[in-house]
């Protein structure tokens, strides 16, 4: 039998399930309808940065099929993400238990109501699944500090190299702690370092020697294969200094473009917003009075997810502030608190309250409910033009959503922006249908990062007209026609 106060952690934990589950998001991005088009075809299951994402989904969805259940393989993989989300609040809650921590309850609260976790447990990718291995390591390393049982240590290198499979990004949650038991002062460091590289390697090498094999390359160049590729950003510019902020905020806290339009539509949000945030801001400026610094034991745990949470953000950094390399960080931020802080558990769950009821008002509801973008309402209205050509804002995307609906691929019909400086294009092509002009959509990441290079500036010269347009829930989308001779 659980005693009442770990019933409520579990409780607590299955209100989050619920959460997750409930409020799926309906506004899917690229990414994930890629990989929702992998399970449902069985091709392409294994990519260079996140290995066997798609493998755990395809086997449940050959096994439903199997057994007489039509799988929608989109809906699995955000089924897949929000089980997983939960037992990762699950782990937290058995590290902190270790840890003898007297704020479990208020640190699993704000953890799950954090949006950066919200959104990705709610949605496709494939940012959950590797967390849940980074926190199965952590549990079992500190249980090794606690126990000095090597198997808890050899178990903890492996669930790091698990973890490193479904998304290579966490490799610096492991540094975080290999560089912890390099600065400790314990007589068997290198023995450990030993210990847990070798458990750590093994799976990775295995996996990604297999894989390269199939893939008929250099484990190196296929491991790295986006920096070799060039589509991983590898310099530093004004995006990386304006994004970083911009994301670590919303890691937390959702912001975005719609959101104006929300307010101007729902006129009780405006009403909401104040409260909220004034509240909100009385609740954070007590819980920072409440931080008194402590010394407890296992400082090489501290240091390693401190470690941890410093490489994961600089990396962040590195990817033009890339949310999606930050959805780690509370876990790691939480933990590290946890270990060098005393302080009100009562203000951390109040304000872990209102951080979930702004993600769910303006992140969940919106993503569940609303059409954010219209990249749906595009993909249908391409179907009226079906033999002619488009050049599009979002081009990946709605050729991802075409091919999971149509299960044909659709690269012949949605070219790229650049398709334009080639003189063969052009002989090819009396005119072209564009989405490219729309200059009053919400504003966001993409837009943000819009370049509007050459190849735009000599499109923009063309004759144009709208043909047709587009109503989603917060804005209209015009197609126009591009005259090309």
């Amino acid at each position: 039998m659980f005693s009442p106060k770990i019933k409520s952690h579990h409780l607590l934990i299955l209100f989050f399930a619920i959460i997750y589950i409930v409020f799926q998001s309906n506004n899917s991005e690229t990414d994930a309808y890629a990989y929702a088009i992998s399970v449902k075809n069985g091709q392409n299951l294994i990519f260079p940065h996140h290995l066997i994402y798609c493998l755990p989904a395809r086997f449940i969805y050959i096994l439903s099929l199997s057994i007489g259940i039509n799988v929608n393989s989109l809906t699995l993989l955000k089924l897949i993400n929000s089980v997983t989300a939960s037992f990762c609040l699950y782990f937290l809650y058995k590290i902190l238990k270790v840890s003898n921590s007297k704020n479990i309850l208020s640190a699993i609260t704000f953890t799950g109501s954090c949006f950066g976790f919200l959104r990705f447990a709610t949605e496709a990718e494939t940012y959950i699944l590797p967390i849940l291995f980074s926190l199965a390591a952590s549990y079992f390393f500190l249980n090794y500090l606690i126990s000095k049982n090597k198997k808890n240590l050899i178990i903890s290198g492996f669930a790091f190299g698990i973890s490193v499979l479904f998304h290579q990004v966490h490799v610096f949650w492991f540094i975080g702690f290999v560089i912890s038991i390099i600065i400790s002062k314990t007589t068997t460091k290198f023995k450990n370092i030993i210990t847990l590289g070798l458990s750590f390697s093994l799976p990775v090498l295995a996996a990604y020697i297999i894989a390269s094999q199939i893939a008929d390359t250099g484990i190196f160049k296929y491991a790295l294969n986006d920096y070799y590729k060039g589509t991983a950003q590898t310099h530093i510019g004004y995006a990386n200094f304006i994004m970083t902020p911009i994301s670590l905020f919303r890691t937390v806290f959702q912001v975005h473009g719609y959101m104006a339009t929300l307010l101007s539509k729902f006129y009780l949000l405006i009403v909401f917003s104040i409260i909220e945030i004034t509240f909100l801001l009385y609740v954070f400026f007590r819980f920072i009075k409440s931080l008194k610094s402590i010394e407890k034991e296992n400082s090489i745990f501290s240091n390693a997810v401190f470690i941890g949470f410093i490489f994961q953000l600089i990396f962040a950094f590195y990817s033009a502030g890339n949310s999606e390399f930050m959805v780690m960080l509370p876990f790691l931020a939480i933990l590290y608190i946890n270990t060098k802080f005393e302080f009100s558990d009562l203000l951390l769950f109040a304000l872990s309250i209102f951080i979930l009821l702004w993600n769910i008002v303006f992140g969940l509801v919106p993503y569940h409910f609303f059409d954010i973008d219209g990249s749906k309402k595009l993909y249908l209205n391409t179907l009226k033009n079906n033999n002619e050509k488009w050049i599009l804002y979002n081009p990946q995307k709605i050729e991802n959503i075409s091919e999971y609906y149509s299960g044909k691929n659709s690269l012949y019909k949605f070219n790229r922006l650049d398709s334009v400086s080639s003189p063969d294009f052009l002989i090819k092509n009396k005119f072209i249908f564009t989405d490219l002009f729309n200059t009053n959509e919400s504003f966001n990441r993409r837009k943000m990062m819009f370049k509007k290079d050459e190849s735009y500036m000599s499109f923009n010269k063309y004759k144009r007209s709208i043909v047709d347009s587009i109503e989603y829930s917060f804005g209209k989308k015009y197609i126009y026609k591009v005259i090309l001779k």
